[in-house]
């Protein structure tokens, strides 16, 4: 995911519940996802430091219910997504992992001459 508030671009993987087609569901929940990435730039650090920042929830009467979280930034990132509306099928549970690919935090070479 590309992002535009000084986060680094991430990564996330999402699965879903058994016999769900998840092919229509990943633009929505990717959506929501990212929105809720870059209210938290404290995730940022987790991906410093190689972890996996992993959110679970239940879709639950159109909205984002019943969020688990484990460590700070993932907290965050549940906070930022509960109670949220999503155009999902009802009683859809939902686990996201977001990582940042270890190339994210390579600074870039210098562009100019000294």
């Amino acid at each position: 995911m590309a992002t535009k508030r000084g986060i680094p671009d991430y990564e996330i993987a999402v699965a879903v519940s058994k016999g769900t087609d998840i092919a229509p569901l990943v633009p929505v929940l990717g959506a929501t996802l990212h929105a809720a990435v870059e209210l938290c730039p404290e995730i940022v650090q987790a991906g410093q430091r190689g972890e996996i920042v992993s959110v679970g929830f239940r879709v639950e009467q159109g909205a984002v219910g019943k969020v688990a979280t484990k460590g700070v930034e993932a907290t965050c990132v549940g906070g930022a997504l509960g109670g949220k509306a999503i155009a999902a099928p009802d009683k859809l549970a939902v686990l996201a992992q977001i990582r940042f690919p270890p190339e994210a935090f390579v600074p870039a070479a210098p562009t100019g001459t000294p």
